[in-house]
C-alpha cells in the first residue's frame, strides 16, 4: 500500500517493489481512500509519504491504521514505512514516536529500500 502525492515517485516505488516480488500494490493520493482500503484489506507493507504539505494528515493516518489493527485482534500488524526527502535525525525519531516501523528516504535507491525490506519482512 502506497500513499504518495507525487505520481512519478509512486510509480518508481511500485516498480521497485514489483521487481522484489510484490504483486498487489495499491496507490492512493488521498487520506479517505487510503484509510478505507486499509480498513477493508490486509496489507503487510505500507509506505506513507510524510512530505505532504499537511504533516498532520500523515500523523493522523498512521494513528488510524494502528487503531484499525488494534480493533481487529486477528489482523496481522502491517509494517509502516515513512517515505521522505527529509533525512534529519529529528524525522527518524518522529517516525518511531508515531507508529512507524522505519523510514526510507527519497530519492529511492534500490539498496536502501532492500535494507528496509529485509529488516521488517
Amino acid at each position: 500500500l502506497i500513499w504518495e502525492d507525487d505520481y512519478p515517485v509512486s510509480m518508481l516505488l511500485k516498480k521497485i517493489l514489483e521487481k522484489r516480488g510484490f504483486t498487489h500494490i495499491d496507490i492512493f493520493t488521498n487520506q479517505k481512500d487510503l484509510v478505507s482500503a486499509f480498513k477493508n484489506n490486509e496489507y503487510n507493507l505500507v509506505f506513507l509519504d510524510n512530505s505532504l504539505e499537511n504533516k498532520s494528515l500523515w500523523y493522523e493516518v498512521s494513528a488510524i491504521m494502528r487503531e484499525i489493527e488494534n480493533w481487529d485482534q486477528d489482523r496481522k500488524r502491517a509494517t509502516i514505512i515513512s517515505s521522505s526527502w527529509d533525512i534529519s535525525e529529528k524525522l527518524s525519531k518522529l517516525n518511531k514516536d508515531n507508529w512507524m516501523d522505519g523510514v526510507c528516504y527519497k530519492p529511492f535507491k534500490a539498496k536502501e529500500l532492500d535494507s528496509v525490506l529485509e529488516k521488517f519482512l
